[in-house]
């Protein structure tokens, strides 16, 4: 049992992260992390031994009975607890597209206060002040780790499917953290009681979740 618990929350780790960050060809790809492609190496054995698993099932009455109880007759209530998990999403998809739509994109050079500044070229450095280069200021969204937003209820409900597998929220939630207005730049920790959003969602969310699917 505890086998299955492992390879289900596996297969939705990967699934989740599959559909936010896709499997290749993206910057955020999932085989980019040597630890995905470990997780994936695990998720194929587990695959193996659970089509091994059911061959083994098929050859008894007793197990067929009790197989067909459990998972065929159960699948629509897996279902169910399914549409329930998206539809918990829906109101916090809402309320961060209210709270951080338009505020979480940021500017490239640390010195402007908004994006009515941000139109020019900066000097910046690399390797400390080793080495200096001209460069075209950008207004975009902050990408720490992976690409998120809260600007429209697609890419809202995007990342909250994302933190569902708690990949990715410590990211989100510090840009949240970060921000001073619409259209103006980003500085650390200023509205620190945005983090309550992903705190709140985050633990309701995990267990509300996981009842439904135990349940």
């Amino acid at each position: 049992m505890t086998e299955v618990a492992f390879g289900f929350a596996l297969l939705i780790e990967f699934l989740i992260k599959v559909v936010t960050d896709r499997f290749m060809f993206t910057p955020n790809a999932y085989i980019h992390s040597v630890w995905n492609v470990i997780d994936f190496f695990i998720l194929a054995g587990l695959l193996v031994n659970a089509l091994c698993v059911l061959k083994f099932i098929m050859l008894f009455d007793a197990t067929r009975t009790s197989f067909q109880s459990l998972i065929i007759s159960g699948a629509s209530h897996i279902l169910d607890a399914t549409v329930l998990a998206v539809l918990y999403m829906i109101p916090y998809a809402v309320w961060g597209l209210n709270l951080f739509a338009g505020k979480m994109n940021t500017c490239n050079d640390n010195n402007v206060s908004g994006l009515s500044d941000c139109i020019n070229k900066y000097t910046t450095t690399v390797y400390g002040n080793a080495f200096s280069f001209v460069a075209r200021q950008v207004w975009d969204h902050l990408l720490p780790s992976t690409m998120f937003s809260f600007d429209n209820f697609k890419s809202s409900l995007l990342i909250l499917f994302e933190i569902m597998s708690l990949e990715g929220w410590i990211d989100a939630m510090g840009v949240a953290t970060s921000i001073t207005g619409t259209n103006q730049q980003l500085s650390t920790n200023a509205s620190e009681y945005n983090a309550l959003f992903f705190v709140i969602y985050n633990l309701l969310g995990g267990v509300i979740i996981l009842t439904l699917f135990v349940s």
